[in-house]
């Protein structure tokens, strides 16, 4: 069975709550996807014993000149890494661990908000559920994405975020993040209404 077997197709979501599955994930979160891939085969290169490394350098000269970045791509393609849809699914679930491998903080030390929920929205926009902290109280705004176009040349487009006011306030950010999942598709559509020009 393959990743992509295990995701439901999006017109049925499988679960409930944080549990809702959906393929063709936001593009906002593909950066952080490279960093985690590269991580994962800067590692692969590390543990290897140096004969390792010298057959994939001379694997790299017959096809071109070896290099490190040349390096990492061959050892990515060697893991069996996850497609970018169940990747995210497991860094929503669990972001904290994935942000402390990579060396970035969990908790922003600034007040810059951190998207916690991904959702989404009318078939074509994604709803991210942006919270941040202010005096022990959690303060929350859903931002809306357009589906990525892709181009050849270019990679994933990501359009501009239209966004809401500060809407959820809570002591508990995972009663906040509960709230947003819950909400139905037609408010959903409403906040997404209320901000589009």
């Amino acid at each position: 069975m393959t990743y992509q077997d295990q995701i439901p197709s999006r017109a049925a979501p499988a679960g409930t709550g944080s549990q809702v599955r959906y393929p063709g994930a936001p593009e906002t979160l593909r950066n952080l996807y490279v960093l985690y891939c590269r991580d994962e085969a800067r590692e692969l290169v590390q543990m290897l014993p140096p004969e390792g490394r010298r057959q994939m350098l001379r694997v790299l000269a017959r096809s071109g000149e070896p290099s490190i970045s040349r390096l990492l791509d061959l050892a990515r393609t060697l893991l069996p890494l996850p497609p970018y849809d169940v990747w995210v699914e497991a860094y929503l679930s669990n972001r904290k661990s994935y942000l402390e491998r990579l060396g970035i903080p969990a908790i922003p030390e600034r007040e810059d908000p951190v998207t916690v929920a991904i959702r989404p929205v009318a078939g074509r926009w994604w709803a991210h559920l942006n919270l941040r902290q202010r005096d022990r109280r959690w303060f929350g705004f859903i931002s809306f994405h357009p589906e990525a176009s892709l181009s050849e040349d270019r990679g994933p487009q990501v359009g501009l975020a239209l966004r809401t006011a500060e809407i959820f306030r809570g002591e508990d950010a995972g009663e906040i993040k509960q709230r947003f999942l819950a909400f139905g598709e037609a408010a959903m559509q409403g906040f997404l209404r209320s901000v589009t020009p």
